[in-house]
């Protein structure tokens, strides 16, 4: 690996030269960054799935770059005009339009203006303008030397004038001019928008962007985007301002000295070269880089939303009546046995125009009592809600144990018309057809959501308004994320869950499903055997391939190439292959593992650290499902009604959507409710997606309420009652290469809390009178753990220390560990990654890396939030009582016994 690339890879990304280098000869082996993460974390120190997918990223940025240097070389070289030093510039240049800047004076020119005055023969004029000999004629005198035939000059303004024309496009092509103005541009400069013209009125939704201003440094991305989509329908005019004396002051000392004897000259050339030459490809520039900001930013967006989306927690074990709305052709109805298998279909007319309430009512409550129906899935297309008040109906009337969720139908007509839906049901109609694909994203969303095109989910901010190639590459790689941190059963898995595995192509995938069609496999040794599957694709695939059969371990993510690892642990321990099935046996063993030495062990018996903590957590829950951690959705008895609702009542919704100035919430009505980024929290919250991603089950309180305008204004900052319990922090985006983990808020000071640590409230200590409590710091001298509050005074040892801004924490209580759940899910693996950290160790004789700690999915994980919690009470996932008993989140206890070992 060459040494330059390594080094600048390492400048770019901050990260050490010994986690870059084995990094990229693992990719240049043909690994996928997926594969990387999963299986060779003892050789990238535990570098998660997106810092390697940075590492490839940077390095094609890095490709890119030195074709550009090679470029700007090659045109310098053909002038003539590569000098040691412009090679050195070229060199060290890391930037497009830097490049750019240098070769822009050597590149072949059009026929401008100040190319016909240098033809005439005015360069000469225009060196002695830009000389400024103290002696010597005067300009005017000097340019009517050049008046006459030979010259094409008919006067002397004619001359000065074709002079300047030279002057300004040699003040054009300076490179170091307009670097200066590009950063003047970015700090001094703002977007304007007006109205286009007159018809332009009828574009409602552009209406504030009529008369817009906003300096270029704050511009969110979502209003570029906005700006970019009414420019192209010819609704606005956009245009970047820059204060032009401003930036010519700025600029002038490097286009003459002071006191130049034709400086009048100088400025007015100076004044052209900006306005006609400088500042349109500088506001190209910055547009360009503003557009391309701005699509990153909704593509990180959308990747976020999607995978929040796809790791939503599966409803298992429960048979599902799904619903599709319809008016005039119906709604149509798809009954589901646990596995998502049709135990039969229909089509009832309880809306406009046939309006058979009766009679849909006979006919869903015939197909619960025929098909033991236990949950029923409305899409909320349109008709959701009057079929929602249908079912609430019947089930108050034959006192149903059923409930109810509403699930997002977007993509569902794009999975019916689309070659998979046709081959499994294809004898159904398209409608039924996107009914099955409602009830099966209940069931398990991600199995049913990868054979669906992500773009038609609609979970994206301005998708259509993107580089739909690179969003298409983000999406697909998420997805595949998503996939191998669930991992796929060989016999069960879909055709579209397979092509999502590391290093199955369709030919793989084709040959899977012909063998498990004739005969279920039963060993992954078998896959080897099938056509196309070479070595590679075995390797990069069989971890994420479980398979039921003699061998337990191929049930597991234990990759095979670990096997022998694996057995010589159970030997170690005193157990084989016979006692992982079940049994005592089985539970004993399991008993065992927490209670493990692991870095001791990993030595005697010659294992790699991280791979022995992987074999550990995969042995200690085979059956593990990091969505298990993540939100289910909302299941309901009753339809909410907005006459029903009132300012300042507190309710339980479901984030559909997160956005750059909010979040939008499903809380049981046709309109979706909107909480503003500044409902959020107290704190400043600069990033919604830290804070909130789809599907999040959230308790939010009614700020306002706007019938004719179908408006709703919620919030997560007010003061909740008694029994309520808040938003908990979301959980985190895991680190790719690991199972998922979340985030577990620590409870905040308040009544509940100050009773848990202290027997009683505050509140009621004062209204009996009794005087408030000291400090635990207070009367004795200061020790070691006690911090310094920003008021001078110290506070005791379980207070936390101040943030790595140095605001101090005094607000957040500790974490009452009497409240911390058991530890589940397999253990990760941290490398230490800063260079300053005192205990940080290059690797040992056996190539083993340092490792600084190890933490399970279910651990509280101590981040940076921007975000104030105000939860008293741990999270729940039951409403609480007294509250509105129509809403209860997803638990998925029949999925939860599944998967428990």
């Amino acid at each position: 690996m060459p040494a330059d690339i390594c080094e600048a890879l390492a400048q770019r990304l901050k990260l050490g030269r010994e986690r870059i280098v084995p990094v990229l000869e693992l990719l240049d082996a043909g690994l996928s960054p997926v594969f990387i993460a999963y299986y060779r974390k003892e050789a990238t120190r535990g570098t998660d799935e997106a810092t390697i997918g940075r590492i490839e990223q940077a390095r094609r940025d890095l490709a890119a770059d030195e074709s550009l240097r090679r470029k700007a070389r090659a045109i310098a070289e053909q002038a003539g005009a590569l000098t040691d030093r412009l090679a050195a510039t070229i060199a060290e240049a890391d930037d497009p339009d830097t490049f750019e800047d240098l070769v822009r004076r050597f590149q072949p020119r059009r026929r401008t203006a100040g190319v016909v005055a240098g033809l005439r023969g005015l360069g000469p004029l225009a060196d002695y303008a830009s000389a400024g000999a103290a002696d010597g004629p005067d300009l005017a005198e000097k340019a009517a030397e050049f008046v006459g035939p030979d010259h094409e000059v008919r006067s002397p303004d004619e001359a000065m004038t074709g002079a300047a024309h030279i002057l300004a496009e040699r003040v054009a092509g300076d490179g170091r001019l307009r670097g200066m103005v590009r950063r003047f541009a970015w700090e001094k400069g703002t977007l304007r928008s007006h109205q286009a013209g007159p018809r332009a009125k009828q574009a409602a939704e552009f209406r504030s962007y009529f008369k817009f201003a906003e300096a270029l440094g704050r511009i969110p991305p979502h209003r570029i985007l906005a700006i970019n989509r009414g420019e192209r329908n010819k609704v606005l005019k956009v245009a970047i301002n820059v204060p032009l004396e401003a930036l010519m002051d700025h600029v002038l000392g490097i286009t003459m000295p002071s006191g130049h004897r034709f400086a009048a000259f100088l400025k007015t050339v100076l004044a052209d070269a900006l306005q006609r030459l400088v500042l349109p490809t500088v506001e190209r520039h910055i547009r360009r880089r503003l557009t391309d900001r701005a699509e990153r930013h909704a593509i990180e967006v959308f990747v976020a939303n999607l995978r929040s989306l796809l790791m939503a927690r599966p409803v298992r074990g429960r048979r599902v009546l799904a619903v599709q709305p319809g008016y005039r052709t119906g709604c149509k109805m798809a009954m589901l046995d646990p596995d998502g298998a049709l135990l039969g279909e229909t089509i009832i007319y309880p809306l406009e125009p046939q309006k058979k309430w009766d009679e849909g009512k006979t006919t869903i409550l015939q197909a619960i009592r025929q098909h033991q129906i236990e949950t029923v899935a409305i899409g909320n297309g349109t008709g959701c809600r009057e079929v929602e008040a249908l079912l609430s109906e019947l089930i108050a009337e034959q006192s149903l144990d059923i409930r109810y969720a509403i699930v997002s139908e977007a993509g569902a007509a794009a999975y019916a018309d689309s070659a998979p839906a046709k081959e499994e049901f294809g004898r159904l109609d398209a409608a039924i057809r996107a009914a099955i694909s409602i009830g099966r994203r209940l069931q398990d969303p991600l199995a049913e959501l990868v054979k669906i095109d992500p773009r038609a989910i609609g979970v994206g901010l301005y998708q259509h308004d993107v580089n739909q190639q690179r969003l298409q590459r983000a999406l697909d790689e998420t997805i595949s994320s998503c996939v191998a941190a669930v991992g796929a059963d060989a016999n069960t898995a879909s055709p579209a869950m397979l092509r999502r595995i590391p290093g199955l192509g369709p030919n793989h995938v084709a040959a899977l499903v012909a063998r498990r069609a004739e005969t279920p496999i039963t060993s992954r040794d078998e896959l080897k055997t099938l056509p196309g599957w070479d070595e590679t694709t075995f390797l990069l695939a069989a971890g994420f391939l479980g398979v039921s059969g003699p061998n337990p371990l191929d049930a597991t993510r234990i990759h095979p190439e670990w096997y022998a690892d694996t057995e010589r642990l159970l030997v170690h321990l005193g157990y084989s292959l016979d006692d992982l099935p079940g049994g005592e046996r089985a539970r004993a063993l399991r008993q065992a593992l927490p209670t493990l030495s692991i870095e001791p062990l990993a030595e005697e018996l010659e294992i790699p650290l991280a791979r022995l903590l992987d074999i550990v957590g995969a042995l200690q829950q085979p059956g593990y499902d990091p969505r298990r951690g993540h939100h289910g959705p909302i299941f309901r008895r009753a339809m909410r009604r907005i006459e029903d609702l009132q300012p300042g009542m507190w309710v339980k919704g479901t984030i559909r959507n997160v956005v750059d100035f909010g979040a939008f919430v499903d809380i049981g009505l046709k309109e979706e409710g909107l909480i503003h980024i500044s409902q959020f929290s107290r704190r400043y919250v600069r990033n919604p997606m830290k804070f909130l991603h789809v599907g999040d089950v959230v308790d939010v309180q009614i700020v306002s309420i706007e019938t004719g305008k179908h408006r709703i204004a919620l919030t997560l900052i007010g003061d909740k009652p008694p029994g309520r319990r808040a938003a908990r922090a979301p959980p985190s985006k895991a680190p790719a290469g690991a199972p998922g983990r979340s985030h577990r808020a620590a409870p905040a000071a308040g009544p509940a809390a100050e009773t848990r640590r202290r027997g009683r409230p505050a509140a009621a200590r004062a209204s009996d009178g009794e005087p408030p409590r000291a400090a635990a710091t207070e009367g004795r001298a200061p020790r070691r753990g006690d911090r310094q509050t920003g008021s001078g005074r110290r506070q005791g040892p379980g207070a936390r220390p101040a943030d790595r801004s140095g605001r101090p924490r005094s607000d957040r209580p500790p974490r009452d560990r009497r409240d911390r759940r058991p530890r589940t899910g397999p253990p990760r693996v941290i490398v230490s990654e800063a260079k300053d950290v005192p205990d940080e160790r290059e690797p040992d004789a056996m190539g083993r890396p340092k490792i600084r700690w190890a933490h399970y999915d279910s651990d509280p994980i101590e981040d940076e939030w921007e975000v104030e919690t105000v939860e008293d009470e741990p999270a729940d996932t039951e409403a609480a009582e007294g509250e509105a008993g129509d809403d209860e989140a997803a638990e998925g206890e029949a999925g939860d016994q599944q998967d428990q070992p």
